[in-house]
């Protein structure tokens, strides 16, 4: 890092006493025999509540294993008042003549501490390493200039406050935006000439293979499971052996997950295999269109999330799942499959204009998010104030 004029590199061990040797970690059951109201706390912040403390004062805590140390990570927070912590997290408390708690705090929030850490699977940052980190640091007459950095940190602080509310009002947009499709979705099929048919009544659902570990593999054709669908950059496990025809899943197919996440989804990811978890929907096509399906089923699907809301594990059995009530819009005693055509059209045309406009403002979002990290680069250049 290019210093400022007058800036100098110290290291962290030389202006923080790191308290480590008084931290103690409780088990569960050590916790749950001394419950109470002081925060207990870890890598990541308050764990658990006891009644008992360690520390009392203003600290900063910094995650030793189980953090977050890429740039522009959460791998510190402040601490004032009582806690106890355990051995995840490193205890410091900044020497009031060298620099100040938020000041470094927000040095390692910008500072990406990965190469820092050992450790592949789980990473590290041992008290060796976090003391000989480099902090940038401002100074006058041969002193740290502690004014300056108070005013660096009260600018950082001022526009953060200001990028927060604007991503705040951002995410209420993006709530509103999908609570209006879903309200659609509502009101669309409540209307008059509608008739509640059982989902047994209208197709066949085919639940997915249960692949074992020891089937993955790193080529062949993806396994779908309910991640996959929740998430399009969530890796995938691979299966090259042969499964029986009605594991494989096309480009078009409405996929259906009961157990964890229950909602609808249509596949485009190409060929693949099906997981368990997730069924397979084969309609009767006299019945009902396969894209009315998909938008009639979905409020359906989320009031059952929304009424198992704080479970540990939400899932519906095929056997309640098959005599829920879907409506269809009927035309002399028959299921109406123009009209059908027609409301899945208009939901579609209507779900790809909201789908834009949240793109939209998540783009929105990442720019905030852009913003707060240029702050910091000018903040340690010595050029925010």
């Amino acid at each position: 890092m290019e210093l400022p004029e007058g800036w100098k590199l110290v290291r962290l061990g030389d202006i923080a006493d790191i308290l480590d040797k008084f931290r103690k970690p409780l088990n569960k059951d050590e916790r749950e025999n001394i419950k109470g109201n002081i925060p207990y706390c870890g890598a990541n912040g308050i764990i658990d509540y006891i009644n008992d403390y360690i520390f009392d004062g203003e600290y900063l805590l910094v995650a030793e294993d189980g953090g977050f140390f890429k740039k522009f990570e959460r791998s510190s927070y402040i601490f004032k008042g009582k806690f106890w912590a355990n051995n995840h997290v490193h205890v410091l408390q900044i020497k009031k003549e060298f620099s100040l708690n938020k000041y470094v705090h927000y040095f390692l929030y910008f500072e990406d501490l990965e190469k820092y850490c050992s450790g592949a699977t789980r990473l590290k940052l041992n008290q060796k390493m976090l003391k000989n980190l480099l902090i940038p640091i401002p100074y006058k007459d041969n002193k740290p200039d502690l004014q300056k950095q108070k005013e660096i940190v009260n600018k950082i602080e001022t526009l953060f406050n200001n990028i927060n509310k604007a991503i705040e009002l951002r995410q209420k947009a993006i709530n509103e935006t999908k609570d209006l499709f879903n309200s659609v979705l509502n009101k669309v099929f409540k209307d008059e000439g509608f008739e509640l048919v059982r989902l047994g009544d209208v197709g066949k659902y085919i639940n997915g293979r249960a692949f074992k570990p020891s089937e993955w593999e790193e080529t062949g054709l993806p396994i779908i499971r309910i991640q996959n669908l929740n998430n399009p950059n969530a890796p995938y496990n691979y299966c090259s052996k042969p499964v029986e025809k009605k594991y494989y899943i096309q480009n078009g197919d409405l996929l259906i997950s009961w157990s964890a996440s229950i909602d609808a989804y249509i596949w485009s990811g190409g060929k693949a295999l099906l997981n368990q978890h997730i069924f397979k929907v084969e309609l009767k096509n006299e019945y009902i269109d396969k894209k009315y399906m998909y938008f009639a089923i979905k409020p359906i699907l989320k009031s059952i999330m929304d009424k198992t809301h704080g479970s540990t594990m939400k899932h519906i059995t095929k056997k309640k799942f098959e005599i829920l009530l879907i409506p269809i819009p009927y035309k002399d005693n028959k299921p109406d499959l123009q009209k059908q055509k027609e409301i899945a059209e208009y939901l579609d045309n209507l779900h790809n204009k909201i789908k834009k406009l949240e793109e939209l403002q998540e783009k929105q979002l990442n720019l905030f998010k852009e913003l707060k990290e240029s702050i910091l680069n000018k903040a340690f250049k010595g050029e925010l104030v």
